[in-house]
Order: structure tokens, then sequence, then C-alpha cells
């Protein structure tokens, strides 16, 4: 009788630890989650502000007469609308491209047996260590040469072409698929098209949206090469007309931090929407 009621007192001291537990990993979390959110908080609010409250001491948390025509005005004031578009299609061409031509070579990588594949494979990865102020003058002269200053090709080609990074990512995935699913399909007639459209890249989604989202946000934040490739202000992208405001010798703030939350906006919108295949594709990719 008493072995039980101490194991009755031991399962309840038990239960309890497990509560505060949780309860601490909860409040932590939550803590952080605070602390994340804090800036896209301020940087949402500052857009709304006047310039007496964006500089106030102590901060003004929550502005007074909150600027919703204000920030209408400013948003056509700087043209954000066509600069948005600027990125919006450079980013889906990319996305696009990207997503076709890297899975396309993933699939010749992981999918079909030929010479010395793998040592073409590792020749591609050497790539990524190539820093990239080794290759920006070379690539400068030769989008020059080729007349390509001032447009978006250069871009969307280099991306489009394959990145190294995304063939890596989707060849561990498509490794991952079972061959006996190509090698049901060689039987019964179909070729390498076929299993790549309609085998492999309906089982590889996660994948394919993980390479997508990583595509979305480095050509949605990319500063350098359209800096460095566009000079005509009609076709800057939302990044360089950002860099331009806060290039002005009196910034304007509340300008600035509006189209900086308009640009963020996008960002956390997608993530929010895809971060369940988002995280699966990180969690399944290169498990073989």
């Amino acid at each position: 009788m008493l072995l039980i009621q101490g194991n009755k007192k031991l399962n309840s001291i038990s239960i309890a630890r497990d509560k505060m537990q949780t309860i601490g990993i909860n409040a932590l979390l939550i803590i952080m989650g605070i602390l994340f959110l804090l800036p896209f908080y301020w940087l949402f609010t500052g857009a709304l502000k006047t310039s007496s409250e964006l500089f106030a001491a102590p901060p003004v948390w929550w502005p007074a007469d909150p600027q919703l025509e204000t920030f209408i005005e400013e948003v056509r004031r700087v043209n954000f609308f066509k600069h948005f578009g600027n990125t919006l299609f450079i980013v889906a061409t990319t996305i696009i491209g990207s997503l076709l031509f890297d899975s396309m070579v993933a699939y010749g990588f992981s999918r079909i047996e030929w010479k010395y594949r793998d040592k073409v494979f590792m020749f591609v990865l050497a790539t990524l260590m190539l820093p990239v102020p080794a290759i920006m003058v070379p690539r400068f002269v030769l989008f020059s040469k080729l007349g390509w200053l001032n447009t978006y090709a250069p871009l969307i080609v280099p991306r489009v072409l394959g990145l190294p990074f995304f063939i890596y990512l989707l060849r561990q995935f498509f490794r991952t698929i079972p061959f006996e699913l190509s090698d049901a399909a060689t039987v019964d007639g179909a070729g390498h098209w076929y299993i790549y459209s309609r085998i492999v890249l309906p089982l590889s989604k996660p994948a394919l949206v993980t390479v997508g989202i990583y595509t979305f946000l480095q050509v949605w934040g990319d500063f350098l090469e359209p800096y460095l490739y566009i000079s005509d202000q009609n076709l800057f992208t939302l990044s360089v007309k950002v860099q331009s405001l806060m290039s002005s010798l009196t910034p304007d703030y509340n300008r600035l931090l509006i189209v900086a939350a308009c640009m963020t906006l996008p960002v956390l919108v997608v993530f929010i929407v895809v971060q369940k295949s988002f995280m699966r594709g990180i969690a399944t990719t290169g498990l073989k």
C-alpha cells in the first residue's frame, strides 16, 4: 500500500515538473516571439507616425493620429507601384526559370546514370566557393559587351540558367524518391521527360517550394546587381529605390519607412502562406 502511494506521489511530482517545464518553454517562446516581432511593429507603426512622433523621447508606441492619407500620398510620390512592378517581374521570371532549369539539371544528376556524373556534380558544387567580388568585374565586362547593361537580362539570365545551391537541394530531394517508380514507368515505355514531369516533380512540391522561397528572398532584396547594371530610374527595383532615398543629404525617414514597410510586407505574406511546405522541404532535403 505504501509502495502504491509512493508511486502515485512520484507520478504527481513528475507531472507537475513536466507542466512547469512546458509553461517555462512556452513563456520563453512568447518572449522570443515578441522580441522578433518588435522591429516589424516599429517599422509599420513608424510609417504611420509624424516626424515628431518618430523621434520622440520617450518613444511613441502608437501614433495619436495615424497618417493614412500621408502614407497613400507618399506611396504615389515615390512611384512605388512602378518599382514594385519592376521587382515583381524580375522575381516571377527568375522563379519560373529557376524552378524549370534547376530541376532539370538536378534530375540529370540524380535520376540518370552517365559517365563522370558525380565528378561533374562535384565541379558544380565547387563553383559555390567562388567569391562574388572575384567574378563581379568579368561579369560586368561580359554583360557590357553583350549590350545587356540597363536591362533586366543580367539580373535574370544567370539565375535562370542554374544556381549550384538550388541544384544541390533538388538533387538531394530527388534521390529520396523511390527509384522503383522510375523503373516501373520505364517498363511501361515512359521516357525521362515523362518521369521527370509526371512522377518526380509532383512528388517534389516541398523542395520546389523551398527553392522558390529562397529565390524570392534572394531576388526581392537584391541591391548590388540592380545597382550595378541599371542606371535608368524607371527600371529601378524597390531595393535600389530605398537606397536612393537613404543616400540623399537630408533623408526623409517617414518616406523611407513607408517604402521599407511596403517592401517588407510581401515577404511576410509569402512566408506565412507557404511556411508549412517550406519547413517540410527543409526537413526532408538531404536525407539521402
